[in-house]
Protein backbone atom coordinates (compact mmCIF):
# COMPACT_ATOMS: atom_id res chain seq x y z
CA UNK A 1 0.00 0.00 0.00
CA UNK A 2 1.55 3.23 -1.13
CA UNK A 3 0.41 6.83 1.09
CA UNK A 4 0.56 9.98 -1.16
CA UNK A 5 2.14 12.85 0.82
CA UNK A 6 1.54 16.29 -1.46
CA UNK A 7 3.17 13.87 -4.36
CA UNK A 8 5.78 12.42 -1.54
CA UNK A 9 4.61 8.51 -2.04
CA UNK A 10 6.05 6.05 0.91
CA UNK A 11 4.35 3.20 1.84
CA UNK A 12 1.58 4.01 4.72
CA UNK A 13 2.16 1.60 8.48
CA UNK A 14 1.12 -1.99 8.22
CA UNK A 15 -1.48 -2.79 5.30
CA UNK A 16 -4.03 -4.24 7.62
CA UNK A 17 -3.85 -1.39 9.66
CA UNK A 18 -6.31 0.90 8.27
CA UNK A 19 -9.02 2.20 9.94
CA UNK A 20 -11.80 1.35 7.63
CA UNK A 21 -10.23 -2.18 7.64
CA UNK A 22 -11.25 -3.24 11.12
CA UNK A 23 -12.13 -7.38 10.40
CA UNK A 24 -8.99 -9.44 11.39
CA UNK A 25 -6.95 -6.51 11.73
CA UNK A 26 -6.73 -6.07 15.78
CA UNK A 27 -3.34 -4.93 16.74
CA UNK A 28 -3.43 -6.39 20.16
CA UNK A 29 0.35 -7.85 21.54
CA UNK A 30 1.64 -9.00 24.79
CA UNK A 31 4.09 -6.82 26.49
CA UNK A 32 7.93 -6.50 25.71
CA UNK A 33 9.76 -9.69 26.93
CA UNK A 34 12.47 -7.50 28.47
CA UNK A 35 13.00 -7.94 32.16
CA UNK A 36 10.04 -5.93 33.84
CA UNK A 37 8.99 -4.38 36.77
CA UNK A 38 6.44 -3.77 38.07
CA UNK A 39 3.78 -0.82 37.62
CA UNK A 40 5.27 1.84 39.96
CA UNK A 41 9.11 1.01 39.15
CA UNK A 42 11.44 3.15 36.79
CA UNK A 43 9.95 5.93 37.81
CA UNK A 44 10.63 9.68 34.95
CA UNK A 45 13.79 11.24 35.66
CA UNK A 46 16.39 7.92 36.69
CA UNK A 47 17.98 8.70 32.81
CA UNK A 48 19.87 11.59 34.12
CA UNK A 49 22.46 9.66 34.63
CA UNK A 50 22.46 8.90 30.69
CA UNK A 51 21.56 5.52 30.60
CA UNK A 52 19.31 3.79 28.27
CA UNK A 53 17.09 2.35 27.45
CA UNK A 54 15.58 2.17 30.65
CA UNK A 55 13.39 -0.67 32.04
CA UNK A 56 9.92 -1.11 31.28
CA UNK A 57 7.46 0.50 33.60
CA UNK A 58 3.25 0.39 34.18
CA UNK A 59 3.57 -3.04 32.90
CA UNK A 60 0.34 -5.09 31.87
CA UNK A 61 -0.86 -8.54 30.23
CA UNK A 62 -3.52 -8.66 27.84
CA UNK A 63 -6.53 -10.55 29.25
CA UNK A 64 -9.34 -9.28 26.91
CA UNK A 65 -9.68 -8.99 23.21
CA UNK A 66 -13.29 -7.92 23.59
CA UNK A 67 -12.95 -5.08 20.99
CA UNK A 68 -11.80 -5.41 16.95
CA UNK A 69 -8.93 -2.66 16.96
CA UNK A 70 -7.43 -0.93 13.46
CA UNK A 71 -4.81 1.73 14.30
CA UNK A 72 -4.52 4.15 11.46
CA UNK A 73 -1.83 4.34 8.81
CA UNK A 74 -1.74 8.08 9.53
CA UNK A 75 0.25 8.03 12.42
CA UNK A 76 2.03 11.78 12.94
CA UNK A 77 3.40 13.70 15.31
CA UNK A 78 0.39 15.36 16.18
CA UNK A 79 0.39 18.20 13.38
CA UNK A 80 2.88 15.82 10.77
CA UNK A 81 4.83 13.31 9.10
CA UNK A 82 8.36 13.77 11.30
CA UNK A 83 10.57 11.10 11.61
CA UNK A 84 13.61 10.06 13.65
CA UNK A 85 16.43 7.63 12.82
CA UNK A 86 18.56 5.76 14.67
CA UNK A 87 22.10 4.96 13.46
CA UNK A 88 21.06 1.54 12.99
CA UNK A 89 17.20 2.33 11.69
CA UNK A 90 19.09 4.81 9.26
CA UNK A 91 21.96 1.94 7.44
CA UNK A 92 18.85 0.21 6.54
CA UNK A 93 17.25 3.11 4.76
CA UNK A 94 20.37 5.03 3.12
CA UNK A 95 17.90 6.50 0.30
CA UNK A 96 16.52 8.62 2.92
CA UNK A 97 20.03 10.95 3.20
CA UNK A 98 19.61 11.77 -0.46
CA UNK A 99 18.52 15.34 -1.37
CA UNK A 100 16.03 16.16 -4.92
CA UNK A 101 13.30 13.65 -5.88
CA UNK A 102 11.95 12.11 -2.36
CA UNK A 103 12.68 8.34 -1.89
CA UNK A 104 10.34 5.81 -1.81
CA UNK A 105 10.20 4.21 1.40
CA UNK A 106 8.25 1.62 3.20
CA UNK A 107 6.97 3.17 6.79
CA UNK A 108 5.79 0.09 8.13
CA UNK A 109 9.31 -1.90 7.66
CA UNK A 110 10.85 1.17 9.25
CA UNK A 111 8.53 0.85 12.17
CA UNK A 112 9.75 -2.70 12.73
CA UNK A 113 13.66 -1.86 11.85
CA UNK A 114 13.11 0.99 15.09
CA UNK A 115 11.35 4.20 13.60
CA UNK A 116 10.52 6.75 16.31
CA UNK A 117 7.62 10.21 15.03
CA UNK A 118 9.78 13.44 16.28
CA UNK A 119 7.58 15.67 18.22
CA UNK A 120 5.08 13.75 19.78
CA UNK A 121 2.83 10.58 18.88
CA UNK A 122 -0.82 11.22 17.66
CA UNK A 123 -2.20 7.32 17.30
CA UNK A 124 -5.77 7.12 15.73
CA UNK A 125 -7.52 3.91 16.41
CA UNK A 126 -10.85 2.82 15.43
CA UNK A 127 -12.80 0.40 18.43
CA UNK A 128 -15.41 -2.18 16.86
CA UNK A 129 -17.76 -3.99 18.91
CA UNK A 130 -18.71 -6.93 16.71
CA UNK A 131 -20.32 -8.96 19.47
CA UNK A 132 -23.54 -9.47 20.78
CA UNK A 133 -23.32 -7.31 23.79
CA UNK A 134 -22.57 -3.50 24.84
CA UNK A 135 -18.53 -2.86 25.16
CA UNK A 136 -17.45 -0.19 27.95
CA UNK A 137 -14.39 1.44 28.23
CA UNK A 138 -13.33 2.67 31.91
CA UNK A 139 -10.27 3.84 31.05
CA UNK A 140 -7.55 4.14 28.24
CA UNK A 141 -4.25 3.97 29.61
CA UNK A 142 -0.15 4.09 28.37
CA UNK A 143 1.75 0.80 29.57
CA UNK A 144 4.78 -1.06 29.14
CA UNK A 145 6.71 2.40 28.95
CA UNK A 146 9.99 2.34 27.90
CA UNK A 147 12.08 5.61 27.96
CA UNK A 148 14.75 5.05 24.82
CA UNK A 149 17.98 6.53 23.72
CA UNK A 150 17.37 9.25 21.66
CA UNK A 151 17.95 8.67 18.01
CA UNK A 152 20.60 10.65 16.51
CA UNK A 153 21.05 9.38 13.18
CA UNK A 154 18.63 11.33 10.98
CA UNK A 155 15.73 13.99 11.45
CA UNK A 156 13.35 13.15 8.51
CA UNK A 157 10.68 15.97 7.82
CA UNK A 158 8.10 15.69 5.83
CA UNK A 159 5.37 18.25 7.40
CA UNK A 160 1.45 18.04 7.05
CA UNK A 161 -0.80 17.59 4.29
CA UNK A 162 -3.79 18.27 6.34
CA UNK A 163 -6.79 16.38 7.89
CA UNK A 164 -7.16 15.64 11.52
CA UNK A 165 -10.03 14.36 13.64
CA UNK A 166 -13.76 14.69 14.23
CA UNK A 167 -15.66 16.45 17.06
CA UNK A 168 -17.72 12.90 17.31
CA UNK A 169 -13.80 10.83 17.84
CA UNK A 170 -12.98 10.33 21.65
CA UNK A 171 -9.58 12.94 22.08
CA UNK A 172 -7.58 11.56 24.49
CA UNK A 173 -4.01 13.27 25.59
CA UNK A 174 -1.26 11.94 27.82
CA UNK A 175 2.01 12.91 29.67
CA UNK A 176 4.36 10.29 29.18
CA UNK A 177 6.86 11.73 31.70
CA UNK A 178 3.96 11.75 34.99
CA UNK A 179 4.62 8.27 36.62
CA UNK A 180 0.86 6.56 35.74
CA UNK A 181 0.16 8.56 32.86
CA UNK A 182 -3.93 8.92 32.52
CA UNK A 183 -5.95 10.31 29.71
CA UNK A 184 -7.17 14.19 29.59
CA UNK A 185 -9.05 15.62 27.38
CA UNK A 186 -6.93 16.79 24.43
CA UNK A 187 -7.72 20.16 22.44
CA UNK A 188 -6.73 19.46 18.99
CA UNK A 189 -5.28 22.63 18.09
CA UNK A 190 -2.94 22.36 21.22
CA UNK A 191 0.78 20.48 20.78
CA UNK A 192 0.33 17.52 22.44
CA UNK A 193 4.43 17.98 24.43
CA UNK A 194 2.80 20.65 26.62
CA UNK A 195 1.39 19.24 30.15
CA UNK A 196 -2.28 17.98 29.57
CA UNK A 197 -5.32 19.85 31.66
CA UNK A 198 -5.58 18.27 34.89
CA UNK A 199 -9.12 16.93 35.23
CA UNK A 200 -8.91 13.63 33.97
CA UNK A 201 -11.12 12.38 30.90
CA UNK A 202 -12.58 9.15 32.49
CA UNK A 203 -12.98 10.97 35.90
CA UNK A 204 -16.71 9.76 36.83
CA UNK A 205 -17.39 8.66 33.39
CA UNK A 206 -17.57 5.83 30.79
CA UNK A 207 -17.98 5.12 27.15
CA UNK A 208 -20.03 2.55 25.97
CA UNK A 209 -19.76 0.62 22.12
CA UNK A 210 -22.61 -0.67 20.77
CA UNK A 211 -22.74 -3.81 19.15
CA UNK A 212 -21.80 -3.13 15.39
CA UNK A 213 -20.80 0.22 16.48
CA UNK A 214 -17.51 2.27 16.32
CA UNK A 215 -15.68 4.57 17.95
CA UNK A 216 -12.89 6.24 16.91
CA UNK A 217 -10.14 6.93 19.87
CA UNK A 218 -7.27 9.64 18.92
CA UNK A 219 -4.53 8.94 21.61
CA UNK A 220 -1.99 12.22 21.64
CA UNK A 221 1.38 11.33 23.98
CA UNK A 222 3.85 14.06 24.14
CA UNK A 223 7.24 14.24 26.54
CA UNK A 224 9.55 17.58 26.83
CA UNK A 225 11.80 14.89 28.17
CA UNK A 226 13.25 11.84 26.50
CA UNK A 227 12.06 9.91 23.49
CA UNK A 228 9.61 6.51 24.97
CA UNK A 229 8.19 3.68 23.49
CA UNK A 230 4.71 2.44 24.98
CA UNK A 231 1.64 0.40 24.10
CA UNK A 232 -2.17 1.21 25.01
CA UNK A 233 -4.08 -0.34 27.19
CA UNK A 234 -8.32 -0.25 27.22
CA UNK A 235 -9.67 -0.94 30.32
CA UNK A 236 -13.33 -3.30 28.90
CA UNK A 237 -16.24 -4.63 30.93
CA UNK A 238 -18.33 -6.80 28.59
CA UNK A 239 -21.15 -9.24 29.83
CA UNK A 240 -20.12 -8.40 33.50
CA UNK A 241 -16.11 -9.17 32.68
CA UNK A 242 -13.57 -6.72 33.16
CA UNK A 243 -10.33 -7.20 30.90
CA UNK A 244 -7.56 -5.18 29.54
CA UNK A 245 -6.91 -5.30 25.65
CA UNK A 246 -3.27 -4.13 24.51
CA UNK A 247 -2.66 -1.99 21.42
CA UNK A 248 0.25 -2.06 19.29
CA UNK A 249 1.41 -0.66 15.79
CA UNK A 250 1.57 -4.27 13.99
CA UNK A 251 3.26 -5.65 16.98
CA UNK A 252 5.86 -3.08 17.93
CA UNK A 253 5.32 -0.45 20.80
CA UNK A 254 4.52 3.41 19.33
CA UNK A 255 7.77 5.05 19.57
CA UNK A 256 8.09 8.79 19.78
CA UNK A 257 10.95 11.26 20.50
CA UNK A 258 10.62 14.85 21.92
CA UNK A 259 11.73 17.70 20.05
CA UNK A 260 15.25 18.81 20.49
CA UNK A 261 14.62 22.52 20.37
CA UNK A 262 11.78 23.64 23.21
CA UNK A 263 9.66 26.69 22.94
CA UNK A 264 10.19 29.11 25.58
CA UNK A 265 6.84 28.34 27.54
CA UNK A 266 8.09 24.31 26.78
CA UNK A 267 11.30 25.38 29.09
CA UNK A 268 9.43 26.46 31.88
CA UNK A 269 8.40 22.77 32.59
CA UNK A 270 11.25 21.06 32.16
CA UNK A 271 13.55 20.55 35.12
CA UNK A 272 17.60 21.94 34.58
CA UNK A 273 18.96 18.62 34.48
CA UNK A 274 16.19 17.67 31.39
CA UNK A 275 17.46 21.05 29.48
CA UNK A 276 21.11 20.27 30.21
CA UNK A 277 20.59 16.67 28.57
CA UNK A 278 19.00 18.16 25.63
CA UNK A 279 22.09 20.67 24.55
CA UNK A 280 24.37 17.41 24.16
CA UNK A 281 21.59 15.82 21.71
CA UNK A 282 22.48 16.85 18.38
CA UNK A 283 21.27 14.84 15.16
CA UNK A 284 23.86 13.46 12.55
CA UNK A 285 21.79 14.26 9.43
CA UNK A 286 18.50 16.65 8.78
CA UNK A 287 16.18 16.50 5.62
CA UNK A 288 12.99 18.76 5.15
CA UNK A 289 10.69 18.69 2.56
CA UNK A 290 11.32 21.81 0.48
CA UNK A 291 8.87 20.70 -2.47
CA UNK A 292 6.22 19.06 -3.47
CA UNK A 293 7.90 16.08 -3.97
CA UNK A 294 11.98 17.23 -2.71
CA UNK A 295 13.88 16.63 0.60
CA UNK A 296 16.79 19.30 1.37
CA UNK A 297 19.40 19.35 3.51
CA UNK A 298 19.31 21.49 6.69
CA UNK A 299 21.67 22.09 9.30
CA UNK A 300 21.10 19.94 12.43
CA UNK A 301 22.17 21.98 14.57
CA UNK A 302 18.74 24.18 13.73
CA UNK A 303 16.64 21.44 14.98
CA UNK A 304 18.82 19.62 17.94
CA UNK A 305 20.07 21.03 21.61
CA UNK A 306 22.55 24.05 20.31
CA UNK A 307 19.78 25.61 18.33
CA UNK A 308 18.79 29.07 19.55
CA UNK A 309 15.84 28.22 21.71
CA UNK A 310 17.73 27.00 24.41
Amino acid sequence: MTMPLSGIAFRAAAGCLVVLGLAGCGSSTPPPSAAATSGAAGSPGASVSGSCPLPPRNVEKQTSTALTIAVSSRLTDGFGFNYALSDETLAKYPALLSTGKAPDWSVSKAWQDGLFLLGGAHVPIAARNQGRDPITISSVRLVNIVEECMPLGLAYKLGNEGGGSSDEDINLRFNIDADSPIAYEHDRGADPAQIPPNVPYFSGKTVTIAPGESKVINVMVGSLRRPHSFTIAIDTTVGGQQGVQLISNAGVPFRFAPSLCPSATQRTQMKPEDIAWMKNQQFKNVRVRVGIATMGESDPAKYSGPCNAI
